[in-house]
């Protein structure tokens, strides 16, 4: 949900710095920056390998309503798993959540995973 959100409002929210979970979390700001640009060109899919606890992994994928952002639908599980056979149903579900709740403007590109090196 994050990446939906304006440069300035992020800095805003983590001035300098960011918890260090894990020796894989993003604890810089410049970083947190790169990371969301990532997560844009995704189209807003999210990839999370250990940064937030040692051993899980998860995808997920913000519904975006008219004004942005109003929730989001993630998969997590144990980080080994191969998250690339995953991110197609998030994805799918994610479409279809927003369908029901949204109506017919498609904010997500059906090929959002086909590009994504995960």
């Amino acid at each position: 949900m994050l990446a939906w959100l304006g440069l300035e409002e992020i800095d805003a929210r983590y001035q300098q710095s960011t918890e260090c979970r894990t020796s894989h979390s993003v604890g810089r700001l410049n970083l947190l920056h790169r990371e969301l640009s990532t997560v844009r060109r995704r189209n807003g899919l999210a990839v999370d390998r250990g940064e937030c606890f040692p051993d899980l992994g998860c995808v997920g994928l913000a519904l975006r309503g008219p004004d942005g952002p109003v929730g989001a639908i993630s998969v997590v599980g144990d980080g080994r798993a191969p998250l690339e056979l995953v991110a197609p149903l998030v994805v799918n579900a994610v479409r279809a959540v927003s369908e029901e709740l949204f109506g017919g403007g498609e904010p997500y590109r059906r090929d959002v995973t086909e590009t994504v090196d995960l």
